[in-house]
């Protein structure tokens, strides 16, 4: 496949909207009957690209925390 699945006890949504201000959009996964929004689907993109995802998202969950 091209993208990874996401999954967390919690809601992603605010997550997401976070990521999307640092443009860097997922996939809300709501609209698939077995997943719900404890759901992400990231596609996987060039080595640059995946870096700066990660890295945006752990400064995301490292506020968080």
């Amino acid at each position: 496949t091209n993208f990874q699945l996401i999954e967390s006890n919690v809601s992603l949504k605010n997550f997401r909207e976070s990521l999307a201000q640092k443009k860097i959009l997922l996939r809300d996964c709501s609209s698939f009957q077995e997943l719900g929004e404890n759901w992400l689907r990231i596609s996987l993109q060039k080595k640059s690209n995946n870096r700066r995802i990660l890295k945006a998202m752990q400064q995301l969950l490292s506020c968080t925390s």
